[in-house]
């Protein structure tokens, strides 16, 4: 990427307050209220996109348009010292930063009694928050403070210390083999996700099996218990063992709530494991815990833009999954609406695969509704995303779903190319799942032969076809075809699909879906 668009973006994801206090940290430094490096920010901050020429022709007149890439580089770093400045003391690494920037200059001045007295603050917070690297900081400085001063006891505390050191490095070990496992359950099961082959399935099973032989007390340190339990729940989400999942995000959820320091450091990453652990209670609709906790995430702060957007995007999916799994469809289509403004609000910030996602999801309600013409338009908003391999099974799944939906309208006359295009991009990408090539055989079949006693027979040996696919299935079931047994049954049965979808939710929970 440019310098140029890294710049754009940073001024974009700054929010009005961190501008504002841009402003007044440049003419601090200037006592000027406008400079050059304030006029290039305004210009940029109202592109709606960036483009170089554009912004060549809006500063022709300026007196640093022939030095324009000089003034770019030393405008994004003052952008980034004021953000410094703004954020300083508001989280516990950049608190712990400061002071031991402090305790440098106050060992330079020679001002060692001083120094002594902010390193041993420095040192309790530093525990308290299980920092152990900024620990390591202090245990350097205190060394040469201890050097320097050459008490009697010199070698009594300097042993004291690399005893200090041993079990700091040991912490960091602890977090650092904990963190490990999990990246590797994590990097391996994202993989497995989008193709489900041989190899990595193993080397998901064998990154399982090396954090299941870890015990939880074997982690010495916050992040390291953490990732040990997600590290097991992430697996048995993604294997479908979805009632092993919740135990194992309960598990963290009490290490989370042991630690309320932990939450008030790092609200986005808290916010994220809520997100995980009620996406597991809804695949298993268990829904005691599921209000308070949204609540929850609602309620902490979001630190910057990209933590507000990201906190919409979980809130947009959590409510739309909750009233899916409730039967809740004209409380889900207003979560639809609210999420539909806010991708105004938002434009191209939601990353590409949450929102293919919940476009996606947005079809499916419609779908159960029986609303097919506001399914097809999510459907074909999925389609001009253009999204390269983001979520490429919901995109395959896509093509599936539009034939469907034009098939329930009624567009008989735009199927055949419909069809034609559904196998042309399937074969382009060597992808078919059985169900995928099943229903697309089933629905031509369906189109050749309208009558309504073939079309019943073709149906009732859709769903035979179905049920073997899904029987089949041990770990989790193909994207959308939960939704088309639900289909074909209300084909079948001569019902509107939200009665069978609203009877469904009375079964037993099938581990698979959702998972």
């Amino acid at each position: 990427m440019q310098t140029s668009d890294d710049l754009f973006e940073l001024i974009k994801s700054m929010s009005k307050q961190e501008k504002r206090y841009f402003k007044l940290f440049t003419t601090f430094y200037t006592n000027r209220r406008s400079n050059n490096y304030t006029l290039l920010f305004d210009v940029i901050d109202k592109l709606a996109v960036y483009d170089e020429s554009r912004l060549l022709k809006l500063i022709a007149k300026t007196s640093f348009a022939g030095r324009l890439a000089d003034t770019k580089q030393k405008l994004s770093k003052l952008i980034l010292n004021s953000l410094a400045a703004y954020q300083a003391g508001k989280t516990i690494n950049s608190d712990l930063r400061e002071m031991l920037a402090h305790a440098e200059i106050l060992h330079q001045k020679g001002l060692y009694r001083h120094c002594r007295k902010l390193l041993v603050k420095l040192k309790k917070k530093a525990k308290f928050h299980q920092k152990h690297i900024f620990l390591l900081e202090v245990l350097f400085w205190e060394r040469r403070l201890l050097v320097k001063e050459a008490p009697d006891d010199l070698e009594l505390e300097l042993l004291k210390l690399n005893e200090q050191k041993k079990s700091a490095m040991a912490m960091i070990k602890s977090t650092d083999h904990f963190l490990e496992l999990m990246d590797n359950v994590q990097s391996t099961g994202r993989r497995y996700a989008r193709l489900h082959r041989s190899e990595d399935r193993q080397a998901l099973e064998q990154a399982f099996k090396e954090s299941r032989a870890e015990s939880g007390e074997d982690a010495t340190t916050f992040v390291a218990r953490i990732s040990h339990w997600e590290a097991l729940g992430f697996y048995s989400q993604l294997t479908g063992k979805t009632a092993d999942a919740l135990h194992y995000y309960r598990k963290a959820l009490e290490v989370w709530e042991d630690h309320a320091e932990q939450i008030q450091d790092d609200p986005d990453t808290y916010k994220m494991f809520l997100s995980n652990y009620l996406t597991c209670c809804i695949a298993l609709r268990q829904f005691e815990d599921f209000q308070r906790y949204l609540q929850r995430i609602k309620a902490l702060p979001s630190i910057s833009l990209r933590s507000k957007i990201t906190m919409f995007e979980q809130v947009s999916y959590l409510e739309l999954m909750f009233c899916l799994n409730n039967g809740k469809l004209e409380e889900g289509m207003q979560a639809v609406r609210e999420f539909e403004a806010g991708i105004e609000s938002y434009r191209a910030k939601i990353s590409p695969n949450r929102l293919v996602t919940m476009r996606h999801n947005c079809s499916i309600l419609y779908f159960l509704a029986g609303s097919y013409v506001e399914a097809l338009e999510h459907i074909n908003a999925i389609i001009d995303l253009k999204l390269g391999e983001s979520r490429q099974d919901i995109q395959m799944f896509t093509r599936i779903f539009s034939v469907i939906l034009h098939y329930e309208l009624g567009n008989f006359d735009i199927l055949e190319n419909l069809l034609r295009s559904a196998y042309r991009y399937l074969n382009k990408r060597n992808a078919y799942l059985d169900y995928e090539r099943l229903i697309l055989n089933a629905i031509k079949r369906l189109v050749a032969s309208p009558d309504s006693r073939t079309a019943r027979t073709i149906f009732h040996r859709m769903r035979k076809e179905l049920q073997l696919v899904s029987e089949g299935e041990t770990h989790k079931l193909p994207v959308g075809l939960p939704e088309l047994l639900i289909w074909v049954e209300s084909k079948i049965e001569r019902v509107a699909i939200r009665a069978v979808y609203i009877s469904r939710l009375q079964e037993p929970v099938d581990p698979r879906e959702n998972g």
